[in-house]
């Protein structure tokens, strides 16, 4: 993951390529898309893998606010499947990993969740918002931009999509 951002931040899309399978198929061998309650691992090691494999997932969707060359810098999201030319590797009907918790990486140990102050947003919460806008991109990148040569989008994909995305926006705190 690492160095898949260090090659967005750089623009070296050949050692991105390399990096994003390298990635994608240790994440499979790992079982990191699967439900992580089918596992008998702690609360802390669950937990540390839920948070690997969803930002896995949003650099395969492709998250960067410089993005790779000058020419996106105007955008705030770019497509690394998009850039690459390539279809996204994990489709979405596989995913059955759950989201982290919302706690700090400090209230987690492997025998659970110790207490932390109601109602209180935590280091976590930014990237949970991040995890989730990344499936709605990932909707988007399937529906909107399609591999087929033959393709129909409808109004109602795109209104279906559109209030997702605006469902998002008013669930952020």
């Amino acid at each position: 993951i690492l160095a898949q951002i260090f090659c967005i931040q750089r623009g070296e899309l050949t050692r991105l390529l390399i990096y994003k399978g390298l990635s994608t198929t240790l994440s499979a061998r790992l079982g990191l898309h699967q439900s992580q309650k089918r596992f008998a691992l702690g609360t802390l090691t669950c937990e540390t893998r839920k948070k690997v494999f969803w930002t896995l997932t949003l650099l395969l969707v492709g998250f960067d606010d410089r993005c790779t060359k000058d020419r996106y810098a105007n955008f705030t999201f770019s497509f690394s499947s998009v850039v690459l030319g390539l279809p996204k590797n994990i489709k979405d009907d596989d995913v059955h990993c759950e989201y982290p918790v919302d706690a700090d990486d400090e209230y987690v140990t492997e025998r659970g969740f110790q207490p932390t102050l109601p109602g209180e947003s935590t280091k976590l919460s930014s990237a949970l918002a991040l995890f989730r806008v990344s499936r709605i991109l990932s909707k988007v990148l399937e529906e909107v931009y399609p591999a087929k040569a033959s393709y129909d989008l409808s109004l109602k994909k795109l209104a279906d999509l559109s209030d997702e995305l605006d469902n998002w926006h008013s669930a952020l705190p």
